[in-house]
């Protein structure tokens, strides 16, 4: 890859979040239930977990439009919020531990869950802990999220790391041969967040030199993430 540098075009990613986008697999077959089984919950209040990357907030806005709730991150969470919400409360929060983690947003959390009990309302949280395991220093809040029916998402299985990958390409409008696709994933760390990070470099080092995607894009992308990986640990 040696050709000269070019100027990169400003190309917008449009992630596709519908029903259709969404690539159901074993490994996320709990998390994805449990937003399709609303409203027969065991309760009010609900959980989703798992790995950076893996398909939380996709899921979470599926559910927010099936339940009309409203969505915000965790570490946007605020007691005003929450009292300024309609009644009855339904959220969808991403990234929940960001709250429970800070006292403003712990003290929205607690009232949040509270207010759908009372309400008949309904909350959906994600993190990539489970929800008993979310640092919390309120002790109702903690034992409030300790009690939440919860649902795990696993790391990815080959075929869905490889969809997930061609799903991430096309966002970008590209379209890979599906040989470099497995030659990706065969080679790639198994996350579906390592899968973000590698199409983005991908498609940011194909549009510097103007070569396409290539087995040479490819295979620069992963020996960098490789380096940087070995460096992250000595340095630790």
């Amino acid at each position: 890859m040696t050709g000269p540098e070019q100027l990169r075009l400003p190309w917008a990613v449009h992630e596709q979040l519908s029903r259709a986008a969404f690539v159901a697999a074993p490994s996320n077959a709990q998390a994805l239930s449990l937003v399709e089984s609303w409203p027969k919950w065991p309760s009010p209040n609900a959980a989703i977990h798992g790995p950076a990357g893996s398909g939380k907030t996709h899921l979470l806005t599926l559910w927010a439009e099936r339940a009309m709730a409203a969505m915000v991150r965790g570490n946007a969470l605020t007691p005003e919020q929450v009292l300024a919400a309609p009644t009855p409360l339904c959220l969808a929060i991403d990234d929940a531990h960001l709250a429970s983690a800070r006292e403003p947003g712990a003290r929205a959390l607690f009232h949040a869950l509270n207010r759908a009990v009372q309400e008949g309302g309904a909350i959906l949280l994600s993190g990539e802990l489970p929800p008993a395991q979310w640092p919390c220093g309120l002790p109702d809040l903690s034992t409030r999220l300790s009690a939440l029916p919860a649902a795990r998402i696993d790391p990815p299985e080959d075929e869905l790391l490889a969809a997930v990958l061609t799903k991430l390409f096309a966002d970008r409008q590209l379209r890979p041969p599906a040989d470099l696709i497995g030659y990706v994933a065969a080679r790639m760390e198994r996350s579906l967040g390592v899968a973000r990070t590698v199409v983005a470099m991908m498609d940011e080092h194909s549009l510097r030199y103007g070569t396409g995607l290539s087995f040479e894009v490819a295979r620069r992308t992963l020996e960098a993430l490789t380096t940087y990986d070995d460096s992250s640990a000595r340095e630790g």
